[in-house]
């Protein structure tokens, strides 16, 4: 018997385990955030191995000091971002912060389930049409 069906099937609930996992951090951050205002200085991208990276350079008060740093985010928001935007981060950690825009979109998480729903049927169809008999 070929159990190599079970590989596959072990690729979709990994993407499904790093979905939620995803969904999970962002509900953390729209529930005990911090929202706070920030102005975006500078937007960059940067083109990776089938994959381009977006960042902006963001200025923001959090916890009584000015704080400049550069914030990833998804090509989702990517129109969205304007001069002055919104920002959320967990108490005490001002340097994790993210865009809000991007905290209620759940990030990568809906790709990550979109992927091991892909997974998961292509494995069944394999195994119902004898593909890994």
């Amino acid at each position: 018997m070929d159990f190599r069906w079970l590989f596959g099937l072990g690729i979709a609930a990994l993407l499904l385990c790093m979905g939620v996992f995803e969904k999970r951090k962002y509900d953390r951050y729209l529930r005990e955030g911090i929202r706070v205002r920030c102005k975006v200085l500078n937007k960059r991208k940067k083109y990776g191995y089938k994959r381009t990276y977006y960042y902006a350079l963001v200025r923001f008060e959090a916890e009584g000091k000015t704080i400049e740093q550069e914030i990833g985010y998804t090509a989702s928001i990517e129109k969205e971002i304007k001069e002055e935007m919104r920002l959320v981060y967990l108490p005490g950690e001002p340097e994790k912060a993210i865009f809000y825009e991007e905290a209620k979109r759940g990030g990568a998480s809906r790709q990550a389930f979109i992927a091991a729903f892909i997974a998961f049927v292509f494995v069944m169809l394999s195994v119902f049409f004898g593909k890994w008999d």
